[in-house]
């Protein structure tokens, strides 16, 4: 594997390998502004950068709401390393950038996965890129962050959806706080269980939240009623044990399975 300075990392096949040196410059992570000119030429026009404590947002949506997501990932941010206390858990503050892409173009965000994942579509609205190191989120708030949807007195649809956006960019935070505070290896073969459950436990929204976000460990009300909607399922006796000692039940392709990932939350937190 070959990290480049934006922390993409490449798959490099060794027979493809011409020739190696050994140099005495020190590797060192690009800098936000760097980072940010090359993600807007290769994204094209609409989107902009802005910068939080700990992130880089390159997004197509609006200052406000962009500032949201920033606030947001922060106070996650700030809740995982408290989070882990024990002396046996050896983490870091990340020293490798943390880019957040915003799409509000679903044409855009779809062409995007089709380069990043090589498929059409995908089954919510983000994911965290273990290759690029990236986060990338569409919008299902109409570009609303949650305190002004919160305020506007929407229907059951729209606030639904605000708290499935709010919890989309919890999740995916957590993946990418995961592989860069070395918990987890980028690229190596860890338990599904183990990164879904961790990012289970963080995800809960909640409606009293400026930010929309319930903090750690609390019950999700729509992930308890997909997985009792799961409990009803023929499913195989063995699907606990399936759980703990394979990735099977888990793979995105099979979407029948994809609520199996809430009973993860328990043993994560266990």
């Amino acid at each position: 594997m070959l990290e480049e300075r934006d922390g993409y990392l490449l798959n490099i096949i060794p027979d493809a390998i011409i020739s190696q040196e050994e140099t005495a410059e020190i590797f060192r992570y690009a800098d936000r502004t760097e980072i940010a000119t090359e993600l807007i030429s290769e994204l094209g026009t609409g989107f902009s950068a802005y910068q939080t404590e700990n992130y880089l947002l390159i997004s197509e949506m609006s200052a406000d709401y962009t500032d949201w997501v920033g606030t947001l990932l922060e106070q996650v941010y700030s809740q995982f390393f408290k989070e882990w206390k024990s002396p046996d858990l050896k983490i870091e503050k990340p020293s490798a950038p943390l880019v957040i892409l915003l799409f509000a173009d679903r044409d855009k965000f779809n062409r995007y996965i089709e380069t990043e994942l090589l498929q059409e579509t995908l089954p919510n609205q983000g994911f965290y890129s273990v290759r690029t190191n990236r986060v990338v989120l569409i919008d299902m708030a109409e570009g609303k962050s949650w305190i002004e949807t919160r305020n506007s007195r929407v229907g059951e649809q729209a606030l639904g959806n605000a708290l499935l956006n709010t919890s989309t960019i919890a999740h995916e935070g957590v993946h990418q706080l995961c592989y860069n505070c070395g918990m987890f290896v980028r690229f190596a073969d860890t338990p599904l269980w183990v990164s879904e459950g961790i990012a289970l436990y963080f995800e809960t929204p909640s409606l009293r939240s400026r930010t929309g976000w319930g903090g750690t460990g609390r019950i999700n009300n729509n992930r308890l009623f997909q997985f009792r909607d799961f409990q009803k399922m023929d499913r195989p006796e063995d699907s606990l044990t399936q759980l703990i000692s394979s990735n099977k039940l888990l793979s995105r392709k099979r979407q029948r399975w994809l609520p199996m990932r809430n009973p993860g939350y328990s043993p994560a937190i266990y």
